[in-house]
């Protein structure tokens, strides 16, 4: 028995609507995840890449060139973006929405800022 209900108006138990009922934290979880696993993945590639270009361009040197140090940094955004969805994706399954929020924002928002300091450097 409801123990809000009283014997002359008895209270029916709320419809739940049905974007209360549809599971959206498991949907933002699987697209946080699969970005941030598709952008690790990629990760050995793109460094794969990196290093096949730049070995077919110049002559092997002891000290980080300037080429060397933009490899650096566009991999390091890379798994920048990828470690920061990853855990937006585990914060939507533990209900926690406002650490999820911010995961999402800043793994959009640190590439950019890194893409600034890339530019800067170069």
């Amino acid at each position: 028995m409801n123990p809000y209900e009283s014997p002359k108006t008895p209270v029916d138990a709320p419809v739940p609507a049905f974007w209360l009922s549809f599971p959206w934290r498991q949907i933002l979880a699987v697209l946080s995840g699969s970005l941030g696993v598709g952008a690790l993945m990629t990760m050995p590639f793109l460094q794969f890449y990196f290093l096949m270009s730049q070995e077919a361009e110049q002559p092997r040197t002891y000290f980080a060139t300037p080429a060397d140090v933009q490899i650096i940094l566009i991999v390091g955004r890379h798994l920048l973006f990828g470690v920061m969805q990853v855990l937006a994706a585990y914060c939507w399954l533990r209900a926690h929405w406002w650490l999820a929020v911010l995961f999402n924002l800043a793994g959009l928002a640190l590439p950019l800022l890194w893409r600034e300091l890339l530019a800067i450097m170069m």
